[in-house]
């Protein structure tokens, strides 16, 4: 989830009200590029979004159904006008320009438990695994380091040659592709299958 709620004047710059900016691209993109760390490539996308909330061009909220090309099935949703602590910003505790809160932005569930992120809170069952067996939750250890400085670091090493960029130019561009297909999908309610997609007749 991509929950949070973006102030009245951050509307004030033309921009963020007109076709080509919206939530999906300027903040699920990057929700996104973390489901692919997790999950892998997709195989499809389904997507709605409406701008109920303050009628400008762009989309404020968004519910999409992703597809991977392991099996994976997920719901990814993203609102910029929901008063919500459910987003990365918050619940990580990464940046100090926001307020902590204790929470997930992300559920991974699977027939033997289910992960909470990013808190890595694991709940799984105490001896086999049903419903009507009790959950015992495991709590993972986190290492905490601001990713802030660690991108610019890795920055600094890849520009004086002693290390490679931890994520790729290609991996951003095919993140980017996925997020403008996200877009066609909301705005056309067709399913896009991303190895038919071309992003360059993007509406």
């Amino acid at each position: 989830m991509c929950w949070f709620y973006k102030p009245d004047d951050y509307f004030d710059i033309p921009w963020h009200r007109k076709k080509g900016a919206g939530p999906i691209i300027i903040n699920a993109i990057h929700d996104i590029d973390s489901m692919r760390f997790l999950f892998g490539d997709l195989l499809s996308i389904q997507a709605v979004h409406a701008n109920n909330a303050r009628g400008y061009e762009v989309e404020d909220t968004a519910v999409a159904l992703l597809t991977f090309e392991s099996g994976i099935i997920s719901t990814l949703t993203v609102s910029d006008a929901i008063v919500s602590p459910f987003n990365w910003e918050m619940t990580s505790a990464e940046n100090p320009d926001y307020p902590v809160e204790v929470g997930f932005s992300c559920l991974v569930g699977g027939t033997k438990g289910c992960l909470s992120i990013p808190s890595l809170e694991v709940k799984t069952n105490a001896s086999h695994y049903s419903w009507k067996e009790k959950i015992i939750t495991k709590q993972n250890s986190i290492e905490k380091k601001s990713p802030l400085t660690a991108q610019i670091e890795n920055f600094h090493k890849v520009v004086i040659d002693s290390a490679e960029p931890k994520v790729s130019g290609r991996e951003g561009l095919e993140t980017l592709k996925i997020t403008l297909a996200l877009k066609a999908a909301s705005r056309t309610g067709n399913t896009i299958i991303l190895q038919d997609f071309d992003p360059t007749i993007v509406d």
